[in-house]
């Protein structure tokens, strides 16, 4: 063999070792960074990189939650003023939103109708919620939800960053094309997300509206009434194991009974409630104006279970 063949051979060779070593340096990288959970996407807003991150965890606060109840009420209460009524101040429904989802979808009093919703929301559901752990800093919650329709019954799913200042209670608002294009419509639980504001100087400021346990299951007892009438699979996935094996082991079984007895849940309201704790649950053991018997089985704020 000669000297320019044993030349060649042995550049090859560092070649092929050079593009080994520098394809596992790329693919320990990436591993490391979906490791750090930064499958979030960059905030143009905050530079290349996140300047401040925190961690999500599940909101269970009754307070918190009807914070962002109300917030969420009120963006679709506001989109169907402005658009009924011309009388209605816009700027009401502009001071929302938070500055950067402004900026970065060039929005402002003469084109903020195009954000509003348009689908005659009447009342709205929400699924879950995810609280950052910032200390000393605006709390973010991102939130899950359904905008129903009772009127033509539909129904469909909406995300929003809701961000307030626990100095000043302010708050400001962020729609689903935020959380889609950076990345934070699909996190979880222990995922990393970044600070979007230092301080929140909106006009809008949260007022502690201190609901009572009463009004709490009140409200989850007339959701779930409602979505037997209008959206009976939404009211079918919230029953309890037991009661689908013992009386609806389908959805057409459940939806025949609530056809079946659709005056009497039309007309029923929460006469009164006894509740207990087992095993970590609360349970409301709530009587109906019509004399029925309906358990709800609440584990977190959000999430519960129905039997009867």
């Amino acid at each position: 063999m000669s000297k320019k063949t044993k030349l060649i051979i042995i550049i090859i060779v560092i070649v092929l070792l050079v593009s080994v070593i520098l394809y596992n340096i790329v693919k320990n990288y990436r591993v490391q960074k979906e490791q750090d959970g930064s499958d979030v996407k960059d905030d143009p807003y905050k530079g290349n990189e996140l300047e401040e991150q925190g961690v999500l965890f599940n909101l269970d606060s009754k307070g918190e939650y009807y914070f962002v109840k109300r917030v969420v009420e009120k963006y679709f209460l506001y989109s169907k003023y402005i658009q009924e009524y011309d009388e209605f101040p816009i700027s009401q429904f502009s001071s929302m939103f938070d500055k950067k989802y402004l900026e970065k979808y060039n929005i402002d009093e003469l084109n903020v109708k195009e954000i509003a919703d348009k689908d005659g929301c009447t009342s709205i559901r929400i699924d879950k919620i995810y609280v950052t752990n910032f200390v000393s800093k605006p709390t973010e919650y991102i939130v899950w939800g359904s905008a129903i329709n009772e009127k033509d019954k539909k129904i469909r799913s909406f995300t929003m960053m809701i961000i307030k200042d626990n100095n000043t209670e302010n708050y400001s608002i962020l729609l689903d094309n935020y959380l889609e294009d950076y990345g934070l419509d699909n996190v979880n639980v222990g995922s990393k997300v970044p600070l979007i504001e230092e301080e929140v100087t909106n006009d809008c400021r949260f007022i502690n509206t201190n609901e009572s346990e009463d009004e709490y299951i009140e409200d989850i007892f007339e959701e779930f009434r409602k979505d037997c009438i209008y959206f009976p699979e939404r009211a079918y996935n919230h029953l309890s194991s037991e009661t689908k094996s013992e009386k609806f082991e389908s959805l057409d079984d459940f939806v025949n009974y609530v056809n079946n007895n659709y005056s009497k849940i039309f007309s029923s309201t929460l006469e009164n409630y006894v509740t207990e704790t087992l095993e970590g649950v609360r349970r409301f053991s709530c009587t109906t104006t019509e004399s029925e018997l309906i358990v709800f089985d609440i584990s977190s704020i959000i999430d519960y279970k129905v039997s009867f």
